[in-house]
This record gives C-alpha cells, sequence and structure tokens, in this order.
C-alpha cells in the first residue's frame, strides 16, 4: 500500500493497516468505502448547490453589457 501513495491517502493507508493488524479488514474497506461515496454525494451536492448562482451571475454580468448597448441604439433610433 505504501508503495501506492499517488492512489491512497496517508490516512486511508493507516486505516487498511490497522485493519490488517486487528483482521478487521473487510470492516475497515467498508468504512472506507462509506467515506468515499459520501465525499462524492457531497462533492456533487455542492457543484450542484452552486451551478445555478453561477448561471444567474453570468447571465447578469452579460445581460448588464448587452443593456447598455440597447439602451444606447434605442436611445439613437429614438433622435430620428
Amino acid at each position: 500500500m505504501r508503495k501506492l501513495r499517488r492512489f491512497y491517502s496517508e490516512k486511508e493507508i493507516a486505516i487498511i493497516e490497522s485493519g490488517e493488524q486487528t483482521g478487521m479488514l473487510k470492516d475497515t474497506f467498508n468504512a472506507i468505502a462509506k467515506e468515499l461515496r459520501n465525499n462524492e454525494e457531497l462533492k456533487s451536492k455542492v457543484v450542484g448547490a452552486l451551478t445555478y448562482p453561477m448561471v444567474i451571475v453570468i447571465f447578469l454580468i452579460f445581460g448588464a453589457r448587452n443593456r447598455d448597448g440597447i439602451c444606447d441604439s434605442t436611445a439613437d433610433a429614438r433622435d430620428y
């Protein structure tokens, strides 16, 4: 496990080693799998929660730019 540090964190390696020493390797792997699933679920929720506000901000930024151009062209049209 220690040879594959780029794939596993120090925490995971320590938990697996303790599972090997106590003879509870199956429970250790189940706990790590549950933690990884929970982390992925949380990450997905955070990305989902931040997507909508970012879209709104982008629309506001580009909408404000376009609105200024529209107002200028509308004022020019009224002058004629």
